[in-house]
C-alpha cells in the first residue's frame, strides 16, 4: 500500500493493541516499539532483504533519512512479499513504500508493501536500544514475463515466480499423465510464449546449473526433475522453474504381514517389494520455509491380501511433534494412504477411500473408510531418532460393488489394477500442518477425486485359492405381498445372486407386523415358500434371509416384508395428510405408448368429519423412474419436485375437486393426461410442461395423488380404482389397486411414521344395514338411523325416535344400562371381533301403552 494507505493501516492497528494495552505499531523482528524493551545490543544494521527470492542490494544506512545512499532491487513481477532480517534479532523492522510525496516517522508500518510500481522506494527503519537506521531500496520493476507454458499439452497454472537468476526462480510444478518411460525416446514438448522476446529451455536435476538452447522438446530422465525457461527482452533476463511430475505406477505384491506396535514384520524384507518414494510437495499447501527446506519425507512398501491393503511407512521428520496446535486430524503429523477399488472409473464417489494414521497412533479418515479402519484395530505407529514409522491395513470396502466387473472371475487378484496415493502430512513441533509430500499428484486434490492417483497392480498371489470372506447376497427381486381369498394359494419367491462364486441358502419368516420379530418357519429353505392364507380379515408378514457360504463362512441378507392380506373384501387405500402423496404404478399393455391414453380416473370417499373440514381431493403428476424412490422408516420416499414428471388436470379446470354429493359417498375424479385445445393441460403449481411424457413413451406410468393440507388439523381419504383410461379400448384400460399399484411416498413431512399398512374395507362403506323386526311385538319401529359399524371411523351410535315414553336396549338379548334414544357401541370393545355379527334390539312404550321393537344387525370392520 501506498503512504496514506499507509497511515490509515498503522492506525487502525494502532487502536486495536490499544484495546489489549499495548503502544506503538510493534515490528517484524521482535520487541516492542521504539520506546519499548531493546534487544542486548545496539546494532542496528539489517543482514538482508529479499523480495520474493530476489534479494536487494542494501546501499549504506543512515542515522538519519536524508544521509542514506539507496540500495536497488530489480523484479520482474509486482507483487511480491518483503522479508527483512537484522543482526539483533530483537531488533525492530518498519517499512514504509515513497512514491516521491515524502514520508514521516508516523508513517512506517509493521508490513512492507505488497504491491510495487516502478520508480518505488521502499525505507525501512531499523531500531535497537539507541540505534536506530534507516535504508532504502530503489525498485526497478521490469516486464520480462511469460504469457503461457504448457508442457506435452499442459497447461502449467498458475505461473511460478520468475527470478533475475536461474537460483532464484521459485518452482512451480506439473502433473503429466503418462509414465516416464513413456516419453523417454520422444521427448515432451514445451510451449513457452512471451510477446517480443526470446525464449530458450533447460534442464536440471536437483540443484545443478542448467544447460539452456532453443530446443523446445525435452527428454526428462527422472520424476522430478526441473524445467528452466529463459526469457529475454532486450538486456533484462527472466527465469521461470518448474518440476515436472509424471505418473506413478507400481506393483503390489501378495502378502499378510502381522500388525503389532513396535514390530517390524520380517516379510517387509523382501527385496522384490516396489519402493514408493513421497518426495513431491503440494506447492499450494506448503509454508515457503518448508519449500525451501522440504525435510520431511517418506518411504514406503505395500503388500495385499484377501482382507485388504498392508502399508509400512517409515517417515524421516526432524521434529515430529507428540501433539500439534490443533484438532484436526489432517494438520498433524500423520501418514494418508487414498485408494481407488473402482477404476477404470475415478470418480471419487464411486470407489475412493481416504485412511489416515498420525505419528501418533491417531486413526481418521473420510466417508465410511474411518469406521472400517477402527473396526478392524490394525494400524501400529511409532516414533524413531528419525522420525516415525507407521504399519498399516485399509480394508477392501467395495467388494459387493467391484468384485467380478473384471472378468466375471473376481477382481481382487494377480493382475487387478487400484488407484493409489500416498501421502505424508508435516506439523512443526508446535503449530499446524506447514508442508504435504505425496507419491504421485502434486495437485490438492487427492481427498476430494481420483483423478490423479498413481497405478497399482495386485501380484505374486498365484494360482492358489483365494480366502475371501463371502458377500453379503445381492437380491434382484423381492417377494411381493397381495390380496388373497381365505385359504387361497400363495406363493412368494426371492431372486438372488451373489458374484464370488459362494453357495446360496434361504430362511423363510413368519411375522405379526411389518416391524414384529419374525419365525423361522420349518421346511422354508428355497428360493420360493408357498402357503395357504389365512382366515377373512387375517394379515400376516413373511420374509426371507438369504445366506452366501463359502467354505464355514456365511454372509447374509433380509428382503422386505411382504404383507399378505386374507379377505373377501375389496381393498381400500386410506390416505392421510401425514402420508403426504402416495405415488401408483401403471403397467402399460405391451405396444401402448403414453397418447394412447386420455385420463386417469380415481374413485374417492370422505366421511362427514372429513368432509366438513373442507377435505379437498388432490392429484398429482406422473411418469417417475423407479429407482427414485429411496426407503426410510419402512416408506418408500420420492421428491416429486425435483421428478421429470408430466401434468395432469382434472375436467373441471382446477386443482381439486370436492365431491358435490356430500359426504359419505363414492365418486369419482378424472384427471386428463393430454388433449389439445380447452381440453389441454393448463400449466399449474411451477412446473415445467414440457416434462410431459413423449407421445411415444412406453413403458411403466406412475401417478401421485394426496391430500392438501391447511390448518384444520389431519385428513383422511379413501381411494379406490385407480384406473388409467385408454382413449378408444376399454379392454386396454389399466386398473391400478392400492395394493399392488403402490411404490411410494413424497418425501415432505413423513419423518414421524414408522410403518404403512393399507386398511381393509368393505366395497362401499357406510352402506344401509340388515334390519329385522322383533316378532313379540305387532307394530315395527319407524326411525331407526341405520348405521355401519366400522372400528377406523370410531364409536357407533344407533338413534331411535325421541318422545317415547320409556326405551330398552338389547345386545344379542342381553339388557343393556341405556335408557334413552341413543345407545352407543364402543369401539373399543370391539377391536377383536373383526367379522363378527351382533343385534342390537330397541323396546319402546308410548303415552298409550302400547310396545314397538326394531332390531339392527351390524357387522364389525377394520
Amino acid at each position: 500500500m501506498k503512504k496514506q494507505r499507509m497511515v490509515q493501516a498503522c492506525i487502525a492497528v494502532l487502536a486495536a493493541v490499544f484495546v489489549l494495552g499495548f503502544v506503538g505499531c510493534g515490528g517484524g523482528g521482535g520487541g516492542g516499539g521504539p520506546d519499548g524493551p531493546v534487544g542486548p545490543t545496539s546494532d542496528a544494521t539489517l543482514t538482508s532483504v529479499k523480495f520474493n527470492s530476489e534479494t536487494a542490494v542494501l546501499g549504506t544506512p543512515a542515522a538519519a533519512l536524508t544521509g542514506v545512499t539507496a540500495g536497488s532491487v530489480t523484479l520482474l513481477q509486482s507483487n511480491v512479499t518483503v522479508t527483512a532480517t537484522a543482526t539483533d534479532s530483537a531488533a525492530v523492522i518498519e517499512f514504509v513504500t515513497d512514491t516521491g510525496s515524502g514520508i514521516d516517522e508516523e508513517d512506517f508500518f509493521a508490513t512492507a508493501d505488497t504491491s510495487f510500481e516502478n520508480g518505488d522506494v521502499l525505507v525501512i527503519k531499523v531500531t535497537n536500544g539507541t540505534a536506530k537506521l534507516y535504508y532504502k531500496i530503489a525498485i526497478t520493476v521490469i516486464d520480462v514475463s511469460l504469457d503461457s507454458l504448457t508442457v506435452d499439452g499442459v497447461e502449467v497454472t498458475p505461473l511460478p515466480s520468475p527470478g533475475t537468476t536461474w537460483q532464484s526462480a521459485r518452482a512451480g510444478s506439473v502433473l503429466l499423465s503418462k509414465l516416464l518411460k513413456d516419453q523417454l525416446t520422444d521427448g515432451i514438448v514445451v510451449l513457452a510464449t512471451a510477446e517480443g522476446a526470446t525464449i530458450e529451455y533447460g534442464q536440471a536435476v536437483g540443484n545443478a546449473e542448467p544447460t539452456f538452447s532453443s530446443d523446445s522438446t525435452i527428454i526428462f530422465t527422472r520424476d522430478g526433475e526441473f524445467l528452466y525457461i529463459k526469457v529475454t527482452k532486450g538486456s533484462n533476463t527472466a527465469y521461470y522453474k518448474v518440476g515436472v511430475y509424471f505418473q506413478q505406477s507400481g506393483t503390489i505384491l501378495y502378502g499378510s504381514p502381522e500388525i503389532e506396535d513396535g514390530v517390524i514384520d520380517p516379510l517387509w524384507e523382501n527385496e522384490e517389494l516396489d519402493t514408493y518414494h513421497i518426495i513431491k510437495l503440494y506447492q499450494g499447501d506448503c509454508s515457503d520455509t518448508f519449500i525451501a527446506d522440504p525435510h520431511t519425507y517418506a518411504e514406503a512398501k505395500a503388500m495385499w491380501d484377501e482382507e485388504g491393503l498392508y502399508l509400512f511407512v517409515e517417515v524421516t521428520d526432524p521434529e515430529v511433534s507428540d501433539e500439534a496446535a490443533t484438532s484436526n486430524h489432517h494438520e498433524k503429523d500423520s501418514f494418508e494412504l487414498f485408494v481407488n477399488e473402482g477404476l477404470p472409473s475415478k470418480v471419487y464417489g464411486e470407489g475412493g477411500s481416504q485412511y489416515r494414521v498420525g505419528a501418533n497412533g491417531e486413526r481418521s479418515g473420510e466417508g465410511d473408510s474411518p469406521a472400517a479402519l477402527n473396526a478392524l484395530n490394525k494400524t501400529s505407529a511409532w516414533k524413531t531418532d528419525t522420525g516415525y514409522i507407521v504399519i498399516m491395513q485399509a480394508p477392501w470396502r467395495l467388494r459387493n460393488k467391484f468384485w467380478g466387473t473384471t472378468d466375471g472371475q473376481g477382481s481382487y487378484k494377480d493382475g487387478w489394477k487400484l488407484g493409489f496415493e500416498l501421502q505424508i502430512n508435516a506439523a512443526p513441533e508446535t503449530g499446524s500442518r506447514y508442508g504435504v509430500v505425496v507419491w504421485n499428484n502434486i495437485a490438492h486434490t487427492n481427498y476430494m477425486n481420483a483423478n490423479d492417483y498413481g497405478e497399482a497392480t495386485l501380484a505374486g498371489h498365484g494360482d492358489g485359492a483365494y480366502n475371501f470372506a463371502p458377500l453379503p447376497p445381492l437380491i434382484s427381486a423381492q417377494p411381493e405381498g397381495g390380496v388373497y381369498a381365505p385359504a387361497a394359494s400363495v406363493s412368494l419367491s426371492v431372486t438372488a445372486s451373489t458374484k464370488d462364486d459362494g453357495t446360496l441358502s434361504y430362511k423363510w419368516y413368519k411375522a405379526d407386523s411389518m416391524t414384529a420379530a419374525g419365525t423361522v418357519i420349518s421346511g422354508a429353505t428355497s428360493a420360493t415358500y408357498a402357503f395357504t392364507a389365512g382366515a377373512e380379515g387375517s394379515k400376516e408378514y413373511y420374509y426371507a434371509e438369504v445366506i452366501n457360504t463359502i467354505g464355514t463362512e456365511t454372509s447374509s441378507v433380509f428382503t422386505g416384508r411382504a404383507q399378505i392380506l386374507a379377505t373377501a373384501f375389496a381393498v381400500v387405500d386410506k390416505l392421510s395428510l401425514a402420508e403426504n402423496y402416495a405415488v401408483y404404478k401403471f403397467e402399460l399393455p405391451d405396444g401402448a405408448v403414453f397418447d394412447d391414453y386420455k385420463s386417469v380416473t380415481v374413485d374417492y370417499f370422505m366421511d362427514k368429519a372429513e368432509f366438513d373440514k373442507g377435505i379437498r381431493s388432490f392429484r398429482l403428476h406422473g411418469n417417475y423412474n423407479p429407482s427414485s424412490f429411496a426407503s426410510r422408516d419402512g416408506f418408500n420416499h420420492f421428491a416429486f419436485d425435483s421428478a421429470n414428471a408430466a401434468y395432469i388436470y382434472d375436467d373441471r379446470g382446477g386443482s381439486y375437486v370436492t365431491s358435490t354429493g356430500g359426504a359419505n359417498k363414492w365418486f369419482t375424479l378424472t384427471l386428463r393426461l393430454n388433449g389439445t385445445g380447452s381440453d389441454a393441460p393448463v400449466p399449474n403449481g411451477g412446473f415445467n410442461t414440457a416434462n410431459k411424457p413423449a407421445a411415444n413413451a412406453a413403458g411403466p406410468f406412475y401417478f401421485g395423488i394426496g391430500i392438501p393440507g391447511n390448518a384444520d388439523g389431519a385428513k383422511t381419504q379413501y381411494v379406490k380404482n385407480i384406473t388409467m383410461v385408454h382413449n378408444s379400448d376399454p379392454a386396454k384400460n389399466v386398473v391400478t389397486t392400492s395394493f399392488f399399484g403402490f411404490v411410494g411416498y413424497t418425501a415432505a413431512n413423513n419423518w414421524g411414521l414408522t410403518s404403512r399398512e393399507l386398511a381393509l374395507e368393505s366395497e362401499v362403506p357406510y352402506q344401509g344395514i340388515s334390519i329385522t323386526i322383533d316378532k313379540d311385538y305387532t307394530d315395527p319401529l319407524a326411525g331407526v338411523t341405520n348405521q355401519t359399524f366400522n372400528l377406523s371411523k370410531g364409536n357407533l351410535e344407533i338413534t331411535a325416535p325421541a318422545g317415547y315414553d320409556t326405551y330398552e336396549w338389547k345386545l344379542n338379548n342381553v339388557v343393556q344400562s341405556a335408557t334413552t334414544n341413543t345407545f352407543t357401541v364402543l369401539a373399543a370393545n370391539y377391536v377383536d371381533k373383526i367379522n363378527q355379527s351382533f343385534t342390537v334390539t330397541v323396546k319402546v312404550t308410548d303415552s298409550a301403552g302400547k310396545n314397538y321393537s326394531q332390531s339392527v344387525i351390524f357387522t364389525v370392520k377394520k
